[in-house]
């Protein structure tokens, strides 16, 4: 139970220091696929279907 008990808190401190690398990996990393699927098509930018 012990355990349990110190591997949340650890967890919740974790994540909570971490929150924003996450995030700002996950916009990042986002961002770099949306370009490289404009940059793969090389047309003007327009409204489509995946």
């Amino acid at each position: 139970m012990f355990v349990i008990i110190l591997s949340r808190h650890l967890g919740f401190e974790f994540a909570k220091t971490y929150y924003w690398w996450f995030a700002a990996f996950f916009v990042i990393g986002l961002i770099g696929k949306f370009a490289m699927h404009l940059a793969a098509k090389k047309k003007p930018l327009k409204k489509e279907t995946a």
